[in-house]
């Protein structure tokens, strides 16, 4: 080797390594031996023998790989973030609701939230057996699902029912259970809500739908000195929870048979809640809700859709659902479409005739239309003013079949005036298969 090429030589070496015991950074790095047999790290260096490698990129790959392992353990670790079940409910916490609307936890609230989680966990074990419904809640584990609940806030009805809605969007939830204490009042109470979402083309029947927001019962009083360190008290007031959790699972059970299409189905499995819930009282505790999901599963649609037997029974169980809470519009919807449905079926010149069946739906459907408006519900109100509207308009062609032309023109200028009004709050609402059926009434 000539001093040209040991001079070269030396100099390589020079660049690839560090004298004997010089200092780089905090570390002493040892001679080439000891470098061949190891690795030295300086500040911003990572030495492998004789080849020296900077340590950002480094850490940039090490950091893009371990989020790629973590991104794809969290995939197949944890749970998911939407519900796939075919039925499925989600319980979101209670809270306790401040004067703004907004919900804060307290150890009462979290206790309603326990009791009503494991009321409905139980009874999906008891009754719904090899076919459950899919419930979540935040008790469960990161493994089974991923996303929080929290509570659903809001100072009214529709503001509550609107977040629910959001939130079942959100997870694809078919029904969102949720609830308040009231504001510091004496006594405090308990309301008890959930929401069905608007599952278009799921519907048995258009103007008399399950979806919106429901309130089971009247509000569950809770005393004043109310202590949950006494168990007696605890007991009482978790018992009177528990009946009104195990009724809405029966509701839920035949709204899963409802929502799939199998109404014989959903009209046994109310039956047999009748039955079974001995101690559901028919006033008070949201009874009503039970007999108008049954007279609507009753009456819409089947093979055998002008079955004189199935349209007095939904007109005996919308008549009990009266019965059990008479401001309940929802029912005298369903009782006018009941009327509705008798005079369809009948020929022109038999419909004014006796019993009048025409004349009672247009009233019960009038009925239900200011029964809404008193209780602020304006999906509920909506509804009844094109039910008007749909029943006007078969009165008017019914003037029109008995050559009555003046009266006829007089109710399709009525029928029009009902429809159009409903036009814009369907659009803003998104009820496109609704308004679809307000342009067809036009």
């Amino acid at each position: 080797m000539n001093d040209s090429e040991k001079d070269d030589k030396n100099g390589l070496r020079r660049l690839f390594q560090l004298p004997q015991g010089e200092k780089r950074g905090d570390v002493i790095v040892g001679n080439v031996g000891e470098q061949a047999r190891g690795v030295a790290v300086g500040k911003n260096i990572i030495q492998i023998g004789t080849v020296i490698i900077p340590t950002v990129p480094v850490l940039a790959l090490l950091f893009v790989a371990v989020s790629a392992l973590a991104f794809v353990g969290a995939r197949y670790l944890l749970g998911p973030t939407k519900m796939s079940g075919r039925f499925n409910v989600a319980v979101a916490d209670v809270g306790e609701m401040d004067a703004e609307g907004r919900m804060r936890r307290s150890e009462l609230s979290q206790l309603i939230s326990n009791w009503m989680i494991d009321d409905l966990v139980a009874a999906n074990k008891k009754y719904a057996f090899s076919n459950r419904v899919e419930i979540w809640h935040d008790r469960l584990p990161l493994s089974e699902k991923r996303v929080k609940l929290g509570m659903v806030s809001g100072t009214t009805p529709e503001a509550r029912a609107q977040a629910a809605g959001e939130l079942a969007k959100n997870i694809t939830a078919d029904v969102v259970i949720y609830g308040h204490l009231t504001p510091a009042t004496s006594p405090v109470q308990f309301v008890l809500e959930f929401y069905v979402s608007p599952l278009l083309g799921r519907e048995a029947s258009v103007t008399i739908p399950t979806f919106g927001r429901y309130q089971l019962g009247d509000p569950i009083q809770i005393p004043g000195n109310f202590d949950p360190t006494d168990t007696l008290a605890k007991e009482a007031l978790a018992t009177r929870v528990a009946n009104r959790a195990t009724a809405l699972f029966w509701l839920l059970l035949g709204l899963r048979e409802d929502l799939l299409g199998r109404l014989n189905e959903a009209v046994a499995v109310y039956r047999q809640a009748e039955k079974e819930l001995t101690s559901w009282k028919e006033k008070g505790e949201g009874k009503e809700i039970l007999y108008y999901f049954m007279g609507r599963a009753l009456l819409f649609p089947r093979s055998d859709l002008l079955s004189l037997e199935h349209d007095v029974e939904a007109e005996e169980v919308f008549q009990k659902a009266l019965k059990s809470n008479s401001r309940y519009a929802r029912a005298q919807i369903g009782l006018g479409s009941v009327y509705f449905r008798r005079a369809q079926s009948l020929p022109p010149d038999r419909r004014l005739g006796e019993p009048k069946d025409l004349e009672r739906a247009i009233e019960a459907y009038q009925k239900a239309l200011d029964l809404a408006r008193e209780a602020g519900e304006p999906l509920i109100e909506v509804l009844a003013r094109l039910s008007v509207a749909i029943a006007r308009r078969l009165q008017g062609e019914t003037y029109s079949f008995i050559r009555d032309d003046a009266e006829a023109i007089r109710l399709f200028d009525m029928a029009i005036t009902e429809t159009d009004a409903v036009l814009r709050p369907l659009a803003d609402a998104g009820q496109y298969r609704l308004l679809a059926q307000a342009y067809q009434n036009l």
